[in-house]
């Protein structure tokens, strides 16, 4: 009776980490904190996990190239702000630095002009000084370097019109 129930606590983590993998990829430490919070055992919840790496379905090194690559093109993201977002999300070091190493900082400032670009749209009626201060500092909350964040406040930026 134990066996019985047990495989039946793991056809439903099972279920579970499924229906989280339909609507995005998630790092192993994501998958295992989810399957947590819904009370399955560790034992379970390690099963499963290893079911899904041996199938290939649940892959960090994939998730973190998809991750950086989203959260530069579509988020805005800076390269400090993606590193902190995978670290977060239990993505280790050297795999972090892989799927960075995609990413120039030609990658970076175009992100950096296109965030700039909003920014500068939604403060129009402000002063050019204002206008700067208020790009850098929404570009920095972003996750952007300081060099990227001064090449895209100094390059003539702001002498264009929103």
């Amino acid at each position: 009776m134990p066996e019985r129930d047990e495989n039946a606590e793991i056809e439903s983590a099972r279920r579970y980490a499924g229906l989280l993998l339909k609507f995005r990829l998630r790092s192993v430490h994501e998958l295992d904190e989810r399957l947590r919070r819904k009370n399955y055992s560790r034992p379970v919840i390690a099963r499963v996990l290893s079911a899904l790496r041996d199938a290939d379905v649940l892959n960090d090194r994939r998730f973190a190239r998809m991750w950086a690559a989203e959260r530069f093109r579509n988020a805005g993201r800076g390269s400090k702000a993606v590193r902190y977002e995978l670290q977060r999300k239990g993505i280790d070091r050297a795999l972090i630095d892989e799927a960075l190493a995609g990413f120039d900082e030609a990658a970076e400032m175009s992100a950096a002009q296109q965030a700039a670009r909003k920014k500068t749209a939604q403060t129009a009626d402000d002063s050019p000084a204002r206008r700067k201060a208020a790009v850098a500092a929404y570009l920095r909350r972003r996750g952007f370097s300081t060099t990227v964040i001064r090449k895209i406040t100094g390059a003539g930026f702001f002498d264009e019109e929103p």
